[in-house]
C-alpha cells in the first residue's frame, strides 16, 4: 500500500524559528493523557490516564497567572472542557469552539444520506449542518478566534499567555472536498467509513476496505493536515503583523522572563 506525502509549509517554518525539543519523548498518545503531560510537563499517564487533570498538579497556566500574566485558553478539543476535566484551571478566560466529534451540541436533524451517517455519525453531522465555507471548519474557527483575541488584547496587558488548542487533524477526517482532491483527484466514490472516531460509528478493519478506499482515507487525512497548516499560518501571520514575535518566550526578552519565572517558582 502506498503513502501520501504532504508539506507543512507554515508549521515547518514556525519550527525552524522556534526552540524544538528534539530529545523529548511522548509519554501519552491519547488525547486527554497527552494534554495532561503538556499542561504539567510530567509523564502523568501512569497515574492519571483518562481521569480529570489532577488537582494537585502544578500547571503552566496557574504558574504564569501567579507571576502576573493574563492567561487565555482557546480550544475546540471537546474533551478538555466537558466532563469536568478542568483544563480551564488557571486561565483568566477561555473560549470553547463547540461541535467537534460527538459533542452534544446541535439537535436539529439533518437530511444526510445513510452512507454519510454511517461514515461520520449523526451527532457530528448535526453539529456541522450549518457549515458552508472553509472558515466554518473547526480549525478555521479556532485560529480565527485566536487572531481576534490578539487584536483585542495584544497591547492591553504587560504580559500574557495565550494557549491555542486545535483538535484537528484528529478524526473525523472531513476537510473541504478540494483539500482531499489535492491528493486523490481521481476519486469518484462517496464517503468512506473509517475516517471517523466517534461514538456509534463502526470502524472497518483495513482488510475490509479496497485499495482505492484506503487511498481516499489517506487523502482525507492529508487534506485535513494541509488545512490545519494553512490556518495555523494565518494565526502566525497575525502574530507577525502585531510584532509579537520579538517579545515571545523564545526571544531574548522572553528567555530572560522565563529565567525569572523559574526562580520565582
Amino acid at each position: 500500500m502506498g503513502t501520501i506525502g504532504y508539506t507543512l509549509k507554515n508549521l515547518d517554518r514556525f519550527a525552524s524559528q522556534s526552540i524544538v525539543f528534539d530529545r523529548a519523548y511522548v509519554a501519552s498518545h491519547p488525547t486527554i493523557p497527552n494534554r495532561h503531560d503538556l499542561f504539567t510537563g510530567r509523564y502523568t499517564f501512569i497515574y492519571s490516564m483518562w481521569s480529570p487533570l489532577p488537582e494537585n498538579e502544578i500547571i503552566l497556566s496557574q504558574l504564569l497567572r501567579q507571576a502576573g500574566y493574563t492567561t487565555m485558553l482557546i480550544v475546540d478539543t471537546p474533551h478538555m472542557i466537558r466532563d469536568a476535566h478542568y483544563f480551564d484551571r488557571g486561565f483568566d478566560g477561555w473560549w470553547w469552539i463547540r461541535g467537534q466529534e460527538h459533542d452534544r451540541y446541535v439537535t436539529k436533524p439533518t437530511k444526510d444520506s445513510t452512507e454519510r451517517r454511517e461514515a461520520f455519525g449523526t451527532q457530528y453531522l448535526q453539529n456541522v449542518s450549518s457549515r458552508r465555507f472553509e472558515e466554518d471548519y473547526f480549525v478555521a474557527q479556532t485560529m480565527t478566534s485566536a487572531t481576534k483575541w490578539l487584536e483585542l488584547n495584544y497591547d492591553q496587558h504587560g504580559k500574557f499567555f495565550l494557549h491555542v488548542d486545535a483538535f484537528d487533524p484528529h478524526e473525523p477526517w472531513d476537510p473541504p472536498k478540494w483539500y482531499a482532491d489535492m491528493y486523490n483527484p481521481d476519486w469518484k466514490g462517496g464517503d468512506v467509513a473509517g475516517g471517523a472516531y466517534v461514538l456509534g460509528v463502526d470502524r472497518p478493519a483495513t482488510s475490509d476496505l479496497a485499495e482505492d478506499e484506503l487511498n481516499r482515507l489517506r487523502a482525507l487525512y492529508a487534506g485535513e493536515v494541509t488545512m490545519v497548516d494553512r490556518w495555523v499560518g494565518k494565526l502566525l501571520q497575525k502574530i507577525e503583523d502585531l510584532e509579537l514575535f520579538e517579545n515571545t518566550a523564545t526571544s531574548e526578552r522572553g528567555i530572560a522572563r522565563m529565567k525569572k519565572l523559574r526562580t520565582y517558582h
